[in-house]
């Protein structure tokens, strides 16, 4: 960190063999002599790498964060090394930033209420403390999530619990999420090592079951609140040992059909407000089960089907199921009829999967083969077809999924859809599937770990309509409950562990994904800029209009698909597509890759089309690039969605679908030497094949992504490609000059991972001639860092391509 008087504050330190990481802070005084080196946190314990915090007054002091049995004090040091220590009242601090006339900023939260209570406090130069008002936010909660149901209302409810503290186990919540997103209730719950719970919401009533399993025994648990305001509703159900089974359904009246069974014996009660009464029984083992809405329940017990009704009146008995291993529950429409799904006996063994159908009486109406294996099933029905959901996996880094709909009437094949999720990180789970109450579309969400994957499909042909991808702000985990609401909106329920706040239970509304957003005209100076998918940091497309030749050219800076650390994995390619037609929303665009070219130098090199891409703008700050690209230019065939965020204000006002326009928010006016109408792609004449996509915000934040290819007779790979960033602030410019550092970000794959490793390894000089003329004076370092392009000097002169902007 560089202090006010040109000083340099530097935390190093090295691993050692015991893993403990001793750390140093070292002032180095302008003129590079070293003044003094002293213990980050003297007798303390050492901050991990990813736990440093450090920052340096106005007045030259610097500050850092220590860890001192279990809660954080704060160390600063004046000018000459002496140090100062203060105790902050709270056991975790955040983030720490210099604030203004000396004074240091800790954001840090209490773990020890609930929920937890966020701090902002100041410390001056005395380290004196003062409160900063954070009005009544408060950061998540670390919970995990356990189970989780949402209602047809939108009513999310989630089961979470703290992480345990050693033997003693933490408590449980159970929470109502409205629609809206406001907790409506929340209700503590007695500590349980329950492993697997899952829940129950419907009928003004929610419901739980929970299994703990040993290596010689099950124990199982159930209890229901009322949905209104998480009050008691009935008793707490712990089932007698041996129990093996026991699922329950909230039903209308606010009654409870609980189905529970051991290794030879079955039981089905009926509960309400004041008790319960047994409505069936029997001897046989469970296999499987189904609760309809209307409280009939179907059993299959042995070899035999058996349904009954509310009362307990036996509707009917199969005496030999044809399914002889099954994956699906039972699932009831609302004519009575049942569906099952599994695998059938066959002379040689277990047969492909069936998807079987039985009428209100219990005969069979038809039995259809679905195919391979499908893990996970669900069976979901409408007034006229059956639609199957299971997942497969298909290899190393994706899990497929597929789903099919079949005629209600006799069971034939409408369409099948195969998706491929990939496995980006953490456990693999397939997307789950929920369908709109009008089976209109049908819907699957899927968490790739750093992002969660929509489709929606026509329910008429199966047909992929839509593909977003939604950043979970953090790591997601597998999804624990989707469905869709009576207006339409997607909700969901899973655990993120957020970067900054730790682990959480999270409720989440999508909005209404069975509409598409209108789309805004993509020949317009507004869509221009950078943009990124916020999932995936650390690559990102630079777009510019010419609006001369009507053409939109973007450069896109990726990365192979096998990634990692080496700048050989490095990979970019252009999108041009000219002579644009007036009003376009859906632009189709050649793929371009150009390789072979020499760093700052000649000769021109040509580009190939190696894929197409369709780039769709919603409005002035959100996009979507769908593309296909071939074998061989990003290691494997590729295609997917990437969806879009502004990076950088817009330069130019930008014409939403509905005629309005939006002022551009970087649209500054011309300050010292720079205009923003120097914004695009820019090229030096000699080397054509190459260049920089230039964000000018007058008097703010510059940026500027560089698309290049390695030096002269030094390639790394076949294609030889390159690229940079520059970074820095126009506030600092002076006559049309400006100082920015060039920095080389690595450890990207190729629409998968995010990164963060962005390292300056140089630095450059832009100096503004004219709207359309400007020149760049690079100087790499002469480390390592740098690599092949360590201690390289030289001088670009660029033009801006489409001349001045208007």
């Amino acid at each position: 960190r560089r202090a006010p008087d040109g000083a340099l504050y530097v935390v190093a330190g090295d691993e050692t063999s015991s893993g403990q990481v001793p750390r140093r802070v070292l002032r180095i005084d302008a003129g590079g002599a070293l003044a003094w080196e002293r213990d980050l946190c003297p007798g303390a314990a050492q901050p991990a790498t990813a736990r440093i915090a450090f920052a340096v007054a106005s007045d030259g002091a610097a500050a850092n964060l220590c860890d001192v049995a279990g809660r954080d004090r704060l160390v600063r040091r004046a000018r000459d090394g002496s140090a100062t220590e203060a105790t902050l009242p709270f056991d975790r601090a955040l983030q720490l930033q210099a604030g203004a006339g000396g004074e240091l900023l800790v954001l840090g939260r209490d773990q020890a209420t609930t929920p937890y209570r966020t701090h902002l406090i100041a410390l001056d130069a005395a380290l004196r403390q003062r409160d900063v008002s954070l009005g009544a936010a408060n950061s998540r909660e670390a919970l995990e999530l356990a189970a989780a149901a949402i209602d047809a209302d939108g009513n999310g409810y989630l089961l979470s619990r703290r992480a345990a503290t050693g033997a003693v186990a933490a408590p449980r919540f159970l929470s109502r999420i409205r629609a809206d997103g406001r907790t409506v209730w929340r209700k503590t719950l007695p500590a349980s090592l329950a492993q697997t719970a899952t829940l129950q919401a419907a009928h003004g009533l929610v419901c739980v079951e929970e299994q703990t399993t040993t290596e010689t025994a099950a124990s199982h648990h159930a209890f229901c609140l009322r949905s209104a305001d998480g009050a008691t509703f009935g008793n707490d159900y712990a089932a007698p040992a041996g129990t093996t089974v026991l699922i329950q359904r909230p039903i209308a009246g606010e009654r409870i059909v609980r189905v529970s069974a051991t290794a030879t014996q079955y039981a089905v009660d009926l509960l309400g407000e004041t008790g319960s009464a047994r409505t069936a029984s029997g001897t046989g083992r469970l296999h499987n089960l189904g609760i309809d809405d209307d409280g009939r329940v179907t059993l299959a017990v042995d070899g035999r089907v058996l349904r009954y009704d509310v009362a307990g009146a036996l509707l009917y008995r199969i005496d030999q199921s044809p399914i002889v291993k099954y994956d699906a529950r039972f699932t009831a429409d609302a004519a009575g009829r049942v569906y099952a799904t599994g695998a059938r006996f066959a002379p040689y063994g277990l047969d492909d999967h069936v998807l079987w159908a039985v009428d209100a009486a219990g005969a069979t109406r038809w039995l259809t083969a679905l195919g391979p294996y499908r893990r996970g099933e669900r069976i979901v029905t409408t007034a006229n077809a059956v639609y199957v959901h299971g997942q497969s996996d298909p290899g190393d880094d994706a899990l497929a999924s597929v789903t099919s709909k079949h005629d209600a009437e006799d069971g034939r094949q409408l369409w099948s859809h195969r998706s491929v999720d990939r496995i980006v990180a953490g456990d693999a789970h397939g997307p789950l599937l929920a369908l709109d109450a009008a089976a209109g579309d049908v819907v699957l969400l899927g968490s790739w770990a750093n992002r969660l994957r929509l489709e929606r499909l026509n329910a008429t042909d199966g047909r992929r309509e839509l593909e977003r991808f939604v950043d979970c702000n953090g790591d997601c985990a597998p999804l624990a409950a989707v469905a869709l609401d009576a207006a339409g909106e997607l909700r969901t329920a899973y655990t993120v562990v957020d970067r900054g706040a730790g682990q959480t239970a999270a409720a989440r509304s999508l909005g209404d994904v069975l509409r598409d957003a209108p789309a805004t005209r993509v020949d317009q100076p507004g869509v221009a800029g950078l943009w990124y998918a916020p999932y995936a940091n650390g690559e990102g497309l630079a777009i510019d209009w010419l609006a001369d030749s009507r053409t939109v050219f973007a450069a896109w800076f990726t990365y192979t698909s096998s990634g990692g650390y080496d700048p050989a994995q490095q990979r970019w390619y252009t999108l041009q597509a000219n002579g644009v037609a007036s009003g376009t929303t859906e632009l189709e665009l050649p793929v371009l890759q150009t390789v072979g070219g020499a760093f700052d130098a000649g000769p021109a090199v040509s580009p190939r089309i190696v894929g197409r891409a369709k780039l769709r703008v919603t409005d002035c700050d959100h996009a979507s690039l769908s593309y296909e690209i071939d074998a061989g230019a990003t290691t494997e065939p590729a295609s997917g969605t990437i969806d879009l965020l502004r990076l950088t204000p817009a330069t130019q006002a930008c014409v939403l679908a509905d005629g309005s326009n939006v002022p551009g928010a970087g649209a500054r006016p011309p300050a010292k030497g720079f205009d923003a109408r120097m914004s695009g792609a820019w090229y030096d004449e000699t080397t054509v094949g190459q260049g920089l996509q230039l964000n000018i915000q007058p008097d703010g934040v510059f940026f500027a992504p560089w698309f290049a290819y390695d030096p002269p007779g030094m390639p790394d790979d076949s294609t030889r490609q390159h690229w940079f960033t520059l970074q820095g602030n126009l506030a600092d410019a002076v006559d049309g000059r400006v100082e920015v550092l060039l920095i080389q970000t690595l450890g990207g794959r190729f629409d998968w991972a995010p990164t963060y490793d962005a390292n300056v390894i140089g630095s450059a000089t832009l100096i503004a001639q004219g709207c359309d003329r400007a020149a760049l004076e690079y100087r790499f370092d002469a480390g390592r860092s740098a690599g092949s392009f360590a201690g390289r000097q030289g001088r670009l002169d660029l033009r801006r391509m489409g001349g001045c902007a208007p």
